[in-house]
């Protein structure tokens, strides 16, 4: 199984655990199925990491290697509980 690693807590795990999030038209979305072209970035379905990747300087853009716009952490907590 492939591995991937948190941008909020750094862990690796397979990437089942994991939730992907793709910047869709420059807005960050949760990708709940896998299938959403371009790069995407993993977390970890808790609130404590979403929080741990908003205290850190835009991991989010790093990782995607573009600009991306975020919500606020509650909102993407919100959208990452919605779809798993």
């Amino acid at each position: 199984m492939p591995e991937r690693t948190c941008v909020g807590c750094r862990a690796v795990k397979e990437k089942s655990e994991l939730v992907r999030l793709v910047a869709s038209l420059g807005v960050l979305e949760v990708d709940s199925k896998g299938v959403m072209p371009g790069r995407g970035v993993y977390i970890c379905p808790d609130p404590a990491c979403v929080n741990e990747a908003y205290r850190k300087k835009d991991p989010f853009s790093r990782s995607l290697k573009r600009k991306a716009a975020l919500p606020d952490a509650i909102e993407l907590w919100v959208k990452i509980k919605g779809r798993i």
